[in-house]
């Protein structure tokens, strides 16, 4: 987790890499008697790997999270995600003769139980499709039954007997009232939201930001899909783009003048509301996938000592400012496909 400099960058994106790699084997070779096709939003050949940078720094925050909260052993210590998806999902290239499944936040959350002392005490999560719900489900009985969990995993999906959609904003409420029953008063959470398709309204953020105090959030601002639909209201004005900008962003959309001012002013109300500091973390695909990007926003508390681990943010800039998901395609073929490649350009 902590950031050493006798570790170079490519010795450091390696191991990130190699750590999914076998946490997704983890999960495929426990699923390797059933014949389970979906892996979610599959990308096209050659598109995608940017998530693994994504998957990548949000296992580096569990670790930290875990470890300064584990100090309170009595404490009881959450995981919600909101949009959770199935739970794995596969990159290919090579004309999808070369892949790699990489696991969701839901089951690196899960993956957590490995350990008996740094886990989540139990795991919500949600996800509009009843699909999903259903795959990320039978996903997680595997891995309690497995053998590679030393804790138990408890968790609960909401709807998960009902098919039909459970938008996260309608059960919002319902959820953070079991959260604080089950977390008896001594409680953490951190709530993981990729919001990508803009689903999670601001209003539900703010009912978690006010909900308790001692919850960090992993907010996916999908900075290329937000600039698109923010273009399309422009050329259009249509009344249905202007009230999904309007419910994402919790402001009227004529105070936004740009997909930067955008994301300042998100910022801005996440701190107004409660969450003083707010880390940015650019995600880029890069190469043939172009200049798709997101920018990762974790959100906490300030605390008497200032919450100086947040620091371990810079560090963690430099070690990714120049990568993107093309780059990580590469680090594939050496450390995984075995491949020759030239190193020069990591250093």
């Amino acid at each position: 987790m902590y950031y050493s400099k006798k570790i170079n960058n490519y010795e450091f994106h390696s191991g990130n890499l190699i750590l999914l790699e076998r946490l997704g084997k983890i999960i495929t070779e426990s699923e390797k008697n059933f014949n389970w096709k979906k892996y979610g939003d599959n990308k096209k050949d050659e598109q995608g790997w940017w998530m693994i940078i994504k998957e990548s720094i949000i296992t580096k925050y569990m670790g930290a999270f875990l470890r300064i909260h584990r100090r309170e052993p009595k404490k009881n210590l959450f995981y919600i995600d909101l949009t959770s998806g199935p739970g794995l999902c596969e990159v290919t290239k090579n004309e999808k003769k070369e892949k790699f499944d990489i696991p969701g936040s839901a089951l690196l959350a899960a993956l957590r139980n490995q350990d008996l002392k740094y886990h989540f005490d139990k795991i919500f999560a949600n996800d509009i499709k009843f699909e999903n719900r259903d795959f990320l489900d039978k996903r997680l009985v595997n891995l309690i039954h497995s053998q590679y969990i030393k804790k138990k995993i408890d968790y609960y999906i909401p709807s998960i007997d009902q098919k039909i959609n459970s938008d996260s904003n309608l059960i919002i409420d319902d959820l953070l009232e079991i959260i604080k029953k089950e977390g008896n008063g001594f409680f953490a959470c951190l709530f993981v939201i990729d919001n990508q398709g803009l689903d999670i309204k601001w209003n539900t953020i703010e009912k978690i930001i006010k909900f308790y105090p001692f919850c960090d959030l992993i907010i996916n601002f999908p900075t290329t899909g937000f600039n698109r639909t923010f273009g399309n209201w422009k050329r259009n004005k249509t009344e249905s783009t202007k009230k999904t900008i309007e419910s994402f962003m919790g402001i009227d959309i004529n105070q936004i003048n740009s997909h930067k001012d955008a994301i300042d002013k998100y910022v801005n109300n996440l701190k107004r509301a409660g969450k003083e500091i707010v880390e940015t973390f650019e995600v880029k695909a890069g190469g043939s996938a172009g200049s798709f990007h997101y920018t990762l926003l974790f959100a906490v508390r300030e605390t008497l000592k200032g919450s100086k681990w947040m620091r371990m943010f810079e560090k963690y800039r430099k070690r990714y400012s120049s990568m993107t998901g093309e780059k990580i395609k590469h680090f594939f073929d050496i450390n995984i496909s075995k491949k020759q490649t030239s190193l020069t350009h990591y250093f």
